[in-house]
C-alpha cells in the first residue's frame, strides 16, 4: 500500500496573515497563535524593537511569552499589500500587559519576506518610546507637551 506525504499548508497569502494577525481578539489567544505560527518557515528570523529570534522554536517561545503577558490582545490591521515574495501589513496592536492596569495601543508595520509559500523573515517597525509613554498617564501628557515642541 503506497505512502502518501503529509499534506504541506497552503502557500501564505495577504489574507491568511491578515485573519491570523486578527484572530487573537476571537476567543483563546494560544490558539490563534498555534495558526499564525503555521504560516512561519523553519529558518524564520523575527526582529522588532525589543528582541530578535532565529528559527522556529525561538520565535514558539517567544511568542508564546507575549501572549502570556498580553491580556485582551487585539490586532486590527488597516492596511496591507504583496509584491511577489514581500507582504507589508500596517497594523494597530491593543492589549494591557500583565496586571497594569491601563492598556496600550502600539501602531506598527509589519514587513514580512516569504520563501517556499511560508513566513521566513518578519520585522516590526513601532515606535518603543512613543507606546511606552502613551501607556504611561503622567507620561502621556509630558510626551504630547514634548512632541508639540519640537515640531
Amino acid at each position: 500500500m503506497p505512502t502518501t506525504a503529509p499534506e504541506s499548508p497552503p502557500p501564505v497569502t495577504l489574507g491568511r496573515v491578515r485573519e491570523a494577525f486578527e484572530a487573537f481578539d476571537q476567543g483563546d489567544p494560544r490558539a490563534a497563535l498555534e495558526e499564525l505560527l503555521r504560516l512561519y518557515h523553519p529558518d524564520v528570523r523575527f526582529r522588532d524593537p525589543l528582541q530578535e529570534t532565529h528559527g522556529l522554536p525561538a520565535f514558539r517561545k517567544a511568542m508564546i511569552g507575549f501572549v502570556r503577558l498580553a491580556r485582551g490582545l487585539r490586532v486590527e490591521v488597516e492596511d496591507g499589500a504583496r509584491g511577489g515574495d514581500t507582504i507589508f501589513l500596517r497594523w494597530t496592536m491593543r492589549f494591557r500587559p500583565g496586571r497594569a492596569p491601563a492598556s496600550v495601543a502600539i501602531e506598527g508595520v509589519s514587513h514580512l519576506r516569504l520563501r517556499d509559500g511560508l513566513i521566513v523573515d518578519h520585522r516590526d517597525y513601532w515606535d518603543l518610546l512613543e507606546s511606552l509613554a502613551e501607556s504611561v498617564p503622567l507620561a502621556a501628557a509630558a510626551w504630547r507637551r514634548l512632541r508639540g515642541w519640537l515640531a
